[in-house]
């Protein structure tokens, strides 16, 4: 049946496609959205994605602070991420830490 949910199918970490955008460019960009990846439930993290849209807040910030300091080795404030709110900028300052 044309329309019907089963044409289009919801996106699931069984799909094929990468639960990231292939926008993002080098290590560190790549890195934060494997890490956005295990706390927001959406199945394509973008460069541009913006932490606040996809639901954080202050307490999601403080999961992501302790993913980045067991997985990248990284202390990450609170308050970069707040002022660094998507992909692109907070990989910007992770750059010399993942390449």
């Amino acid at each position: 049946m044309e329309g019907s949910s089963s044409d289009h199918p919801k996106p699931n970490a069984d799909s094929e496609a990468p639960p990231w955008s292939d926008d993002l460019q080098g290590a560190a960009e790549a890195a934060v959205a494997r890490i956005w990846r295990e706390i927001f439930p959406r199945h394509r993290i973008g460069p541009d994605d913006n932490f606040f849209a996809l639901g954080g807040d202050s307490l999601v910030a403080m999961r992501l602070a302790d993913l980045f300091a067991r997985e990248l080795g990284v202390e990450l404030p609170v308050v970069v991420l707040f002022r660094n709110p998507t992909v692109r900028e907070l990989a910007g300052l992770l750059t010399p830490v993942t390449d």
